[in-house]
């Protein structure tokens, strides 16, 4: 940051790629020890989470009927029947 930009929450210049993305408090002089996992990526956690937790009830419904319906079309002729012996 320089001197010219704004106090306020920013993108943590310190941050290594490991662990969530925080942004770092610049008071318009220097960066502080203040951190805060920015509320934008909050929300799409929440978001992700919730579109998950859909697609696998989807997917139990989905599969739920697959395995329930009786596609042979056998049902009848598959009864075992002795042979006759006349």
């Amino acid at each position: 940051m320089t001197q010219t930009s704004p106090p306020g929450w920013h993108p943590d210049p310190g941050y290594t790629g490991i662990g969530p993305v925080h942004e770092r408090w610049w008071d318009g002089n220097q960066w502080t020890d203040h951190l805060r996992v920015p509320p934008a990526t909050i929300r799409r956690r929440r978001m992700r989470i919730g579109i998950t937790a859909g697609v696998v009830v989807l997917a139990a419904i989905g599969g739920g009927l697959f395995l329930l319906s009786d596609d042979s079309g056998d049902s009848k002729e598959s009864a075992a029947t002795a042979p006759s012996t006349a």
